[in-house]
């Protein structure tokens, strides 16, 4: 059985900024497919980054996993978790 890792997931297209969406799975690619099987991949082109986040950081991940962020929820999660690391 393979660990599960965070993933932050931010979708773009040509235009504009879609959104992020953090979850956990086994790999990147599991990540993407398991996005949309929830149906928060919005689609266009998507950057995957593996998340190693400290203890205290994990709740907060928690509290924001499974759901498609927008630019300002997604900068906000990034800085309150900046500010546990």
């Amino acid at each position: 059985m393979t660990a599960l890792a965070w993933w932050w997931l931010s979708f773009a297209d040509e235009e504009k900024f879609l959104g992020v969406v953090v979850l956990q799975a086994p790999d990147g690619l599991t990540a993407v497919k398991v996005a949309h099987l929830l149906g928060v991949n919005p689609g266009g082109e998507v950057a995957v980054m593996q998340l190693e986040p400290k203890p205290e950081q994990g709740t907060l991940l928690c509290l924001h996993q499974n759901r498609l962020l927008n630019r300002s929820e997604a900068e906000a999660l990034d800085a309150a978790a900046r500010e546990l690391a």
